[in-house]
């Protein structure tokens, strides 16, 4: 038993545990101190005080079907307010645990703070956005520039070739020339 709570222990920032009859949620005490909930058992009703409003319906959905017997534990991100009124990222692993002699059916897990990969990821997304904004930027302004150049280059070129057909000396051939290869090459 020592083990398997020094293993649990070791996982992350804590575990939990729901009674899945009561529906009290027991922590243990390093979560309950970066919580700042207190070491005694709470109704997992409360959990709506500390988790996200935009995730909480997500972990009561999880539970409920752990508890109805749907599922036999989940595999989940959410946002979890801080003391200090900050939020940090948990991943919670939860896994139904049958009902015994001793004791009724319950949920266990492991939590794990995924905040540091979360804004890692974050700074990753927004250099992809603003790295396919610079494409698309460059992208406009050659289409843009091709088309401002070519423009004029083609009367350039036009007139070169109506130059070349008329008589010329031989100075004035080889400089059209020079034209014509020049902006051909340009085109």
């Amino acid at each position: 038993k020592e083990r398997l709570v020094s293993t649990i222990q070791s996982a992350g920032e804590g575990y939990f545990e729901v009674d899945l009859d009561t529906m009290v949620c027991t922590l243990n005490p390093g979560l309950s101190k970066k919580l700042m909930l207190g070491l005694v058992p709470q109704d997992v009703s409360m959990a709506k005080d500390f988790v996200h409003h935009d995730d909480i319906g997500m972990l009561f959905g999880s539970l409920m079907a752990v508890k109805e017997g749907q599922s036999d534990g989940w595999k989940q991100q959410m946002r979890v307010r801080l003391p200090d009124g900050g939020w940090c990222w948990m991943q919670l692993r939860a896994q139904r645990l049958a009902a015994n002699a001793l004791h009724g059916p319950k949920l266990i897990g492991t939590v794990v703070d995924v905040t540091a990969s979360k804004l890692i990821e974050e700074e990753l997304r927004q250099a992809k956005e603003t790295a396919e904004a610079s494409s698309s930027t460059k992208s406009q302004f050659l289409a843009n520039m091709s088309h401002e150049i070519r423009t004029p280059l083609n009367g350039v070129l036009g007139m070169a070739q109506a130059l070349e057909a008329d008589n010329l000396t031989a100075a004035q051939k080889e400089k059209v020339s020079v034209i014509l290869d020049s902006g051909k090459s340009l085109m």
